[in-house]
């Protein structure tokens, strides 16, 4: 099976391109449903007292702002909002997807600085220094998705992209066998139950 982090396929770059921004564009919708749903129940105060209004003005402006970052791959302040309205609310499962969705981002952002050649060597070594911490919060944050939504098929594609990520890291030969057993782990879960997950 074809890699598709393939750093020399105009067409699967542009493919992956096209499916992180169709991701972008799900998690910028959902939140923005979310937003406007607590908005029309009147937020998560919902009492109408002026200290509920306040708590809901903080927690949309809060979402507005982590949506945007998202959207512009502001991973850091996307993550800190993000990080903050789950804390508040850690049984949403729209917040729990647009953290990980934002963490596995991270992940992607530091693997192409990591094997970007037109950086010089100390920006790719950092960035290869930052990877395993945030290989790490992404699968937590996919993990704590996976907790609370009865969604089986989009918490497996984001850890089979942080597999992926992370096994392009690697050595070749060592990469090609991690490839081989992602992919069969994958295939192996979409031929069995959750492949039968609409």
């Amino acid at each position: 099976m074809s890699d598709p982090n393939s750093q020399g396929n105009p067409a699967v770059k542009s493919g992956a391109r096209q499916l992180w921004g169709a991701v972008l564009l799900l998690a910028v919708a959902i939140g923005l449903f979310f937003l406007f749903r607590g908005r029309e129940n009147g937020g998560v105060g919902g009492g109408g007292d002026d200290g509920g209004e306040k708590v809901t003005e903080e927690r949309l402006e809060l979402t507005r702002t982590a949506l945007a970052a998202t959207e512009n791959l502001e991973i850091a302040e996307a993550n800190d909002a993000w990080e903050s309205l789950y804390e508040k609310n850690s049984e949403d499962s729209s917040l729990a997807l647009n953290r990980s969705i934002n963490r596995v981002l991270g992940v992607d952002q530091l693997a192409a600085q990591a094997t970007n050649a037109s950086l010089d060597d100390e920006e790719k070594k950092a960035a290869r220094a930052k990877l395993p911490d945030a290989i790490s919060a992404a699968r937590t944050a996919i993990d704590d998705l996976a907790s609370i939504t009865d969604d089986v098929v989009t918490p497996m594609w984001l850890r089979t992209r942080v597999d992926l990520l992370e096994a392009s890291l690697l050595p070749g030969s060592m990469t090609n066998s991690l490839r081989k057993e992602i992919y069969q782990r994958l295939s192996a879960a979409i031929t069995g139950e959750a492949g039968r997950d609409p």
